[in-house]
């Protein structure tokens, strides 16, 4: 026979196991599909993701103002997010805080424990990462002015004086602690007084004295009044929408949960004792007989656990964008030089996600798989797709989907240039980048590798050793550093060798077409193979088929065995245009890229004008190939 202990802790060990299981499944749900890597990846270059220095310096910045405890944190733990397994699990515990919160406020306003709803506040945290925002400092601040307010409704404090010095002391905490959201603190505490202990004067009065904080902390921190009051809370512009829209919802659902719960409870115990007909007695039994069958029998908790994950994984399936996961896990592969994997997504994305900046890192990857000329017609392409100039961002950047992209244009533009060899262009783009988003890791990291390769070892240090306080990245600068000091030049580094092999040293007045920047560059190194295919994917791309036959033979000097599909595509499409005159190659072109020519001039020629009706017919079989480029796409002016 079950004693009383046992049967008594049955619920508390149902409860406690059914959270188990659902936080283990967020945290799978987190690190799994979410993954919070893509976050730190992408967030990198939005105003709104913040950076982390380690040092007091940086530290004491955010003791000066209300909310800055709040934003330090959440500054350390975002960058966690660089680590997946690990970004999941803060995230996870950040939400299983507020659920446990949320339950023990319930409990103290209402005299009822919460059997599913101390779980939503979890589910509403979640939800902006399911569109890869970041609400952690809105999060943090929530999550610091509920804890709070549990200790006020946890003390046990009966006297009056008492208890509004404990009001007023942990709400001075909170303001500090966590800004704006010291609102937050002041309705559950006063929710509590209200409606728990029945103090409608000291509920108040808690209210009026609360309010007057902000007022007093403007003065004391010398901040403007509407950072006093609003900053982290959902009106404040320096939260995200996503970040607003999920600290609005808490905001109103811990209250009223709280309340609601209450309200509901003296409902019950009004129409069990106050005269309620026979039938609504019989419906009041009936409904305690199903809420004991929900909370004590086996069958009763699986059936509210699976309607509690349903419930639960709904809004998140709704919200999750799978687009906006491939487009992020190709800029994350890129930044971290993972082509293949780049390559597979790049096949996932549908046509109308494509812009500029995928179009860079897709043929990127391509030339680093050894695929550039023969297979970047399988992809999206237009003369915007190998990299961009200086001169030309201005009216590229009005393209982009979102304005923070432009710093993020700006670095893709300059990792590639610096990979190509223009060295000079590199660190303009670089600069341009600190100019609209400040220092930031990446940042530094180019500039550090940079100041190396042209031999100015003094200026690489000044940006190691600032990189070395970053969390991510410290350990990559402290090595660097570490081999500065061995050989300033790095000789031993394979990379910078090639780099400075490479790199254009001189700068020329005037502005350059990619032309003329790939052609310095194969004139300074006729051996730079990245420069040698983007001239000829340039020529692609731009249909200058003439220019392009001038260089074909070097496909010889780069040790090419086999031509390139493309580049067969291209001889045909020139020998065409000029008939009988010579051709300037001395590579055979294939039997089979003649057939597939012939088999597209006749259907060319069976459709005539009518082009949809052609490309209809020809979509399955030459989708990856240079023809429809060149015959369907609308001619572009070649960049001068």
């Amino acid at each position: 026979m079950p004693t009383v202990h046992s049967t008594l802790s049955r619920p508390k060990l149902r409860r406690f196991l059914r959270s188990a299981v659902f936080f283990l499944l967020f945290y799978l749900y987190v690190w799994l599909w979410i993954d919070p890597g893509l976050i730190y990846h992408s967030n990198w270059t939005a105003p709104r993701f913040p950076c982390f220095w380690l040092g007091r310096a940086f530290a004491v910045g955010f003791l000066a103002y209300p909310g800055g405890p709040v934003e330090y944190v959440s500054a350390f733990l975002c960058q966690l997010y660089y680590y997946p397994w690990l970004g999941a699990g803060v995230i996870t515990l950040v939400a299983a805080l507020l659920s446990l919160s949320t339950g023990v406020l319930a409990t103290a306003v209402s005299g009822i424990r919460p059997r599913v709803l101390h779980l939503v506040p979890a589910v509403l945290f979640l939800l902006p990462y399911a569109k890869y925002a970041n609400p952690m400092a809105a999060g943090l601040a929530a999550l610091a002015a509920m804890l709070l307010s549990c200790a006020y409704v946890l003390l046990p404090v009966r006297r009056p004086p008492l208890r509004l010095a404990v009001f007023l002391v942990l709400a001075a905490g909170a303001y500090y602690v966590a800004g704006g959201a010291l609102l937050l603190y002041v309705v559950l505490a006063a929710a509590f007084e209200l409606v728990s202990r029945r103090q409608y004067l000291y509920g108040l009065l808690w209210v009026a004295l609360a309010a007057a904080i902000p007022y007093a902390g403007a003065h004391a921190f010398r901040i403007p009044l509407s950072d006093a009051y609003l900053r982290l809370l959902p009106f404040d512009a320096r939260l995200s929408s996503q970040a607003a829209v999920f600290a609005a919802l808490l905001y109103v659902f811990v209250p009223l949960c709280a309340i609601g719960l209450a309200f509901g409870r003296r409902m019950g115990r009004f129409l069990a004792v106050g005269g309620a007909s026979r039938e609504r007695r019989t419906a009041l039994s009936r409904a305690a007989a199903l809420v004991r069958f929900l909370a004590e029998r086996p069958a009763g908790w699986v059936v509210q656990s699976a309607v509690l994950f349903a419930v639960a994984a709904v809004p998140l399936l709704l919200r999750f964008d799978a687009g906006t996961r491939t487009l992020l896990r190709i800029d994350c592969y890129a930044q971290q030089g993972m082509w293949r994997p780049l390559l597979q997504e790049a096949t996932c994305l549908p046509l109308h996600r494509y812009g500029p900046e995928v179009e860079w890192d897709v043929n990127r990857a391509l030339y680093h798989t050894g695929q550039l000329l023969d297979r970047m017609f399988c992809y999206p392409q237009d003369t915007w797709g190998l990299f961009p100039i200086p001169r030309e961002f201005s009216p590229l950047l009005a393209s982009f989907r979102q304005e923070e992209l432009s710093a993020a244009a700006y670095m893709k533009s300059a990792d590639l240039l610096f990979e190509l060899g223009r060295v000079n262009e590199s660190e303009l783009m670089t600069h341009e980048t600190w100019e609209l988003i400040g220092p930031r890791p990446r940042i530094l990291k180019r500039l550090a590798l940079i100041n190396v390769a042209k031999g100015r070892t003094e200026a690489a240090r000044v940006f190691l050793r600032a990189l070395r306080k970053d969390l991510v990245h410290g350990e990559w600068a402290r090595d660097r550093l570490r081999r500065l000091e061995a050989d300033p030049r790095l000789a031993d580094d394979a990379e910078v060798e090639r780099l400075r092999s490479a790199m254009v040293l001189e700068d020329a007045g005037g502005h350059f077409s990619r032309e003329e920047m790939l052609l310095q560059l194969l004139a300074r190194d006729r051996h730079n193979r990245m420069a040698f295919e983007y001239l000829m994917a340039h020529y692609l791309l731009t249909r200058q088929l003439g220019k392009f036959a001038l260089h074909i033979d070097r496909l010889d000097e780069f040790g090419y065995g086999e031509t390139p599909c493309h580049c067969e595509e291209a001889m045909v499409l020139y020998a065409a245009h000029v008939g009988g005159q010579s051709r300037p190659w001395r590579r055979p072109v294939s039997r089979d890229t003649a057939l597939r020519f012939r088999r597209f001039l006749q259907v060319l020629a069976q459709c005539r004008d009518r082009k949809s009706e052609a490309w209809s017919m020809l979509v399955a079989d030459y989708r990856d190939s240079y023809f429809p480029y060149y015959v369907f796409r609308e001619p572009e002016e070649p960049q001068r």
